[in-house]
């Protein structure tokens, strides 16, 4: 046909016999936009392929944050939150960032409101308050975990729920996974010491 006949000329013969003999078989004949469309379709399965085999290269302070994040996750006693954090990491260490924002978002989303229920309290500004008598923190620490807590409530729900135009940066999904461990260890204390 015509259409091969191009092809071939346009992409060499060498280049036109590697596609796909299914994919040479649907063109000829056929519509060419079909087969346009059939090309691109494969061509992003193979881009998907490569992508969740070839991970992007972490820098040397990447790899270090993370390795410290593992290790905190590992010490968490919640199970669940235990999974999605090293899962929001792997997202993390492929790329994926937004991924990995919305995993650590869910942990953080589902700790600041145990946290609430535990206290009976509905704003942010309260928990955190009470987060930091419960946990006997003075002075300018309390202070800190009072920011850190707010920051991370924020940073979560823009993410996780708020915001669908908010795309997360590495440095967002990184510092998102370290608030959600933090946030997942308080309710585990909190817990621990009876929810008051």
């Amino acid at each position: 046909s015509q259409l091969v006949a191009g092809l071939t000329s346009t992409l060499g013969n060498d280049l036109f016999l590697a596609i796909p003999r299914q994919l040479q078989l649907d063109f000829q004949g056929g519509n060419p936009y079909d087969f346009v469309n059939m090309v691109i379709e494969n061509c992003s399965q193979a881009l998907g392929l490569i992508s969740a085999i070839i991970k992007p290269e972490l820098s040397l302070i990447e790899q270090r944050k993370l390795e410290d994040l593992r290790k905190e996750v590992e010490k968490l006693k919640d199970l669940n939150a235990r999974y999605h954090l090293l899962q929001a990491i792997e997202e993390y260490e492929s790329g994926h960032h937004l991924a990995s924002a919305l995993i650590a978002g869910k942990v953080a989303v589902y700790a600041t409101e145990q946290l609430r229920a535990l206290f009976n309290i509905k704003s942010d500004e309260e928990t955190a308050e009470k987060l930091a008598k419960a946990l006997g923190v003075k002075d300018d620490d309390r202070r800190l975990l009072i920011e850190k807590y707010l920051k991370a409530c924020k940073l979560a729900r823009n993410f996780f729920t708020h915001d669908p135009n908010a795309i997360p940066t590495a440095s967002d999904a990184l510092s998102l996974i370290a608030d959600a461990i933090k946030l997942a260890e308080w309710l585990s204390l909190v817990k621990a010491r009876g929810g008051q």
